[in-house]
């Protein structure tokens, strides 16, 4: 059954009681799930297709890379001791868990790595949400690869505007807008694909804006519950969109409303409302997904090319830099920068990860930066930590964050002489966009470190022509069913 069939076996109940009322005004939730409930395949331009099959692609194997993880490992264990049984499969792994776990998991792997893209001005990481939301629901369901891409798309879409309209204020306030965006996303994408009218998936929205979250706190310490969040938002959107199909009541002035999500989540700050539903068909926020070229937090990879470009062309030796000023847009700042004596001195991996010093000290001491930078020997390497104590951030007043993500950065040597490099938009973002072979390269790479390269291309080329495969079914087994022989040390 493909999802149009399913939506058009239920009444459409909210364009009934509208035509039956003297409504004029619709809340936001209501132009959401109209335009959720009429979009399918078939109205994505092919740009857009294509950059999500791209967006899926990277994501995979960012998720395969993540099974080799202990982190991964221990988020497994921890629902695996609940003992509750489940038919829906985990992607590169053996387990079978509730489709409500499995959504977790499957967000903890994609995002675990920080690795997955960011959708620049709502700063989400939508793909990490929007995965497993529109594979599962597709799977529940048995639709095709085509419905699983809109779905994925839609996903995209709402948790895209939801975080735009906030204008950089969650981070500010101490909410992950990931966790908080994407929910929405997903509770829209989740209904949609179970068969949702406009009057239904308006509910679902109302219901998982009782269940979005996410706090900043990690970043003071490199804890890891932000690898939580975008898996968390899945499955609330899940379970919002399965209570809002069944009749659930919600508020429908869940974005807009004296207490709803931005009165209540933005405290003082503005929100620009139109940017939740402007452009909804017209503009493609999908589009503005930037991928990552680097295992860390999206502000500072301007700075890492930053770093590069200065050490080449300069030919700088590390014993010779007497001082590093990184330029930031203070909400950036407030993430990679500060407490300032901690990021200069991360103790772990994930610590290292949101550490604007450590990044562009260790760059510039290895003239690189990937997964292999984050091994815990470099967190404890003299010359690094020496270099990490010289990078000192300032406000960058004329940054133009949340449209980009950009870097100045100066290096003073011993002698005297300074050298400055700008990167005015971040390597990755959609006007600055990593090409399709980096893209398949850094696939190929993650997908590496868990299987073989023959599952690996089986996967790409499967992915690369998703709108081909008939049944979602077919590419989940290729994504959960390894091979013996074929997973990591096989």
């Amino acid at each position: 059954m493909s999802c149009s069939q399913i939506s058009t076996s239920r009444e459409n109940c909210f364009m009934h009681s509208e035509s039956s009322s003297n409504q004029t005004q619709l809340t936001i939730s209501q132009e959401i799930a109209s335009f959720a409930a009429r979009l399918s395949f078939d109205d994505l331009p092919l740009g857009v297709v294509e950059q999500a099959k791209l967006l899926v692609l990277d994501a995979i194997g960012i998720a395969f890379a993540s099974t080799t993880y202990d982190f991964a490992e221990k988020a497994i264990s921890a629902i695996s001791s609940l003992g509750e049984p489940g038919n829906y499969p985990l992607i590169g792994t053996g387990g079978k868990f509730s489709i409500r776990d499995t959504a977790l998991l499957t967000g903890v792997l994609v995002h675990g790595l920080d690795y997955d893209d960011t959708h620049i001005e709502s700063v989400c990481h939508t793909s990490s949400s929007a995965l497993p939301t529109a594979l599962l629901m597709a799977s529940r369901n048995r639709l095709s690869c085509r419905d699983f891409l809109a779905g994925f798309v839609l996903a995209t879409e709402v948790a895209a505007r939801i975080g735009m309209a906030a204008e950089g204020a969650f981070h500010e306030v101490g909410f992950h807008p990931t966790g908080i965006a994407n929910a929405f996303g997903s509770a829209t994408a989740a209904a949609r694909l179970e068969g949702g009218s406009v009057v239904e998936i308006t509910r679902s929205q109302g219901v998982v804006g009782s269940l979005a979250g996410g706090l900043m706190q990690f970043a003071e310490d490199g804890s890891w519950t932000k690898r939580l969040h975008p898996g968390q938002a899945a499955a609330n959107g899940i379970t919002a969109a399965m209570f809002g199909v069944r009749g659930w009541p919600s508020p429908e002035e869940v974005y807009e409303g004296q207490f709803g999500l931005f009165r209540t989540h933005l405290q003082q700050h503005e929100s620009n409302l139109a940017k939740c539903t402007g452009g909804l068909g017209d503009i493609w926020e999908l589009s503005n997904c930037a991928l990552k070229p680097y295992p860390v937090c999206h502000f500072i990879h301007a700075f890492a090319d930053a770093a590069l470009a200065l050490v080449d062309t300069h030919q700088i030796v590390v014993s010779d830099i007497e001082r590093i000023n990184a330029y930031i847009h203070p909400t950036e700042g407030s993430v990679v920068s500060y407490p300032e004596d901690r990021k200069q001195e991360p103790v772990s991996e994930y610590e290292a990860k949101f550490s604007l010093p450590f990044v562009v000290a260790c760059t510039i001491v290895q003239r690189r930066f990937g997964l292999a930078e984050l091994r815990e020997e470099l967190f404890r390497d003299p010359a690094v930590i020496r270099l990490a104590h010289r990078v000192r951030s300032f406000d960058d007043e004329k940054s133009d964050f949340p449209s980009h993500y950009p870097a100045r950065l100066e290096i003073q040597l011993k002698d005297g002489k300074t050298f400055t490099h700008n990167e005015t938009i971040n390597r990755g973002a959609s006007d600055r966009p990593l090409s399709v072979d980096d893209i398949c390269e850094k696939y190929q790479a993650n997908m590496g470190l868990a299987v073989s390269g023959a599952i690996a291309e089986q996967i790409q080329g499967a992915v690369l022509g998703l709108e081909r495969i008939p049944d979602v079914l077919t590419l989940q087994s290729l994504l959960c069913d390894i091979p013996a022989g074929q997973a990591k040390g096989g």
